[in-house]
């Protein structure tokens, strides 16, 4: 049932956008994660799953910098940034969008993303349009409040705020936390749009079924271990949401950094 196929993010040829080789991590001595290996490649969506307390959230701490691994490496487009501050490897094109969003809810939608165009794009409004291209729900809301949008809306935000911002890889923390099915649609249609301009994104999600239907690769993790890296088609969904997101695993004893 879960065949491993551990290259397949690699099959490319390509460096990966995104590398964890060996990566080990904890708080204190709590282990967390354990030989961690992670490829997420340009344009390709990485499902990162796995029940509470598995360290997927570890996993983006350590991938955005504020949490350095105890063993292995992070490579950022073939660079070493195992030992970088997060601030540089946004510089390098890494962005994290956490659970809640992380968005300036005082300033309006207009002044959130022009903070987030780099000087090297050109027009700010330029960059504007793109992002309204792919969320064209924003469209009417650029001059309001970001903190009085709906939170579809805010999520959607967040998203185009990486996309002016260049972005190369963005992490996902639970996107679909809390919104409504309609609105998840047309979150997961943008993030299609941008994987075809050849953004690359890592996305923990909630919705199981969602994410495996959406991604190009599965990376599964049970209890700091990867039990699974490869293609979706792999994997019985049933099979998978009964052994590994069911009631075995309620009393991980490491759900506080997962």
């Amino acid at each position: 049932m879960f065949a491993d196929d551990s290259d397949s993010g690699s099959g490319s040829g390509a460096a990966p956008l995104l590398e964890f080789a060996g990566v080990t991590a904890g708080y204190g001595s709590t282990t967390v994660l354990r030989n961690v290996s992670i490829h997420v490649q340009a344009g390709e969506i990485v499902a990162l799953l796995g029940p509470n307390g598995a360290g997927k959230t570890t996993t983006l701490r350590c991938a955005s910098g504020t949490l350095r691994p105890s063993m292995g490496r992070i490579l950022v487009d073939g660079r070493d940034v195992t030992k970088i501050p997060p601030h540089r490897r946004a510089e390098l094109g890494l962005c994290l969008i956490p659970e809640g969003r992380g968005i300036f809810r005082s300033l309006t939608v207009a002044e959130n993303l022009r903070l987030f165009v780099p000087r090297s794009s050109g027009s700010p409004s330029q960059a504007l349009d793109r992002a309204l291209t792919i969320f064209p729900a924003l469209q009417s809301r650029l001059n309001e409040v970001a903190g009085r949008l709906s939170g579809g809306q805010q999520q959607m935000l967040s998203v185009a705020r990486a996309y002016v911002g260049n972005a190369k890889i963005i992490m996902l923390d639970e996107v679909s936390l809390g919104l409504a099915p309609l609105v998840v649609d047309e979150i997961y249609r943008a993030l299609a749009t941008l994987a075809e301009t050849g953004v690359a994104m890592l996305l923990v999600e909630q919705y199981v079924s969602r994410a495996l239907h959406m991604c190009d690769s599965v990376v599964l993790l049970r209890k700091g271990d990867v039990a699974y890296s490869g293609p979706p088609t792999n994997l019985d969904e049933q099979s998978f949401l009964l052994d590994y997101l069911g009631a075995d695993f309620e009393e991980d004893p490491d759900s506080h950094a997962g």
